[in-house]
């Protein structure tokens, strides 16, 4: 469900409390916004908020969002590791992978061997934004391939725990936008982080595709 300029955002009643907080305050105060042109990247370090920025995109801005860990447990992920560790289903292998963040990383790069932007091709072939991109090597390739147009960093590290750089080699300086989500449970203040970055990105120019 989009944001529509005259009806407002239509709210799912299963929807993250939070987010649906953000977006209360967001209806009426944010235009109309097309940016599902742009292949964006959502990255930073876990439990920052990077999630929760890209389901806000996909509210406000009219992005599509589809979780880039069961794109790849579809593609490869789940069938090369079920049988080591018994999961049942691929509900059981997501809900892991928070204790296997090394081994997902490593399986990534395994899958990207002969093409670093593998990976983000078959993200973004389905949805526009790519959340979690974990690896810098393969930010570099796409870029380079002209696969992606804008990558966002969510900051909440006044709050929260930088990730190991065993699972995460991509930098805030790597990034070209940084929303700034250091406030706990503060709704307005990402309202007004997510209305920057959409205002920002309503200009950006889409690559050309090499």
């Amino acid at each position: 469900m989009h944001w529509d300029n005259n009806m407002g955002v239509a709210l799912n009643p299963s929807m993250d409390p939070f987010v649906r907080e953000v977006l209360e305050l967001a209806e009426g105060r944010i235009p109309a916004v097309d940016l599902s042109h742009l292949n964006i990247i959502t990255t930073g370090s876990a439990r920052h908020g990077k999630d929760t920025v890209s389901e806000l995109l996909v509210h406000l801005a009219n992005c599509t969002y589809i979780s880039s860990s069961y794109i790849a447990m579809d593609a490869f992920l789940y069938d090369d590791i079920k049988d080591v560790y018994g999961y049942p289903d691929m509900e059981a292998c997501y809900a892991d992978r928070v204790t296997k963040r090394k081994l997902w990383f490593d399986k990534i790069v395994e899958f990207n061997a002969d093409d670093k932007a593998r990976l983000g091709k078959c993200i973004f072939a389905r949805s526009n934004i790519y959340c979690g991109l974990r690896n810098v090597d393969e930010l570099i390739e796409m870029r380079r391939q002209n696969v992606v147009d804008v990558t966002i960093w969510v900051d909440a590290g006044a709050r929260k725990p930088p990730e190991s750089k065993d699972s995460l080699t991509i930098t805030r300086g790597d990034c070209d936008y940084v929303i700034d989500n250091s406030r706990e449970n503060d709704p307005h203040h990402l309202l007004q982080q997510v209305m920057g970055l959409i205002h920002t990105l309503s200009a950006w120019r889409r690559r050309p595709t090499l």
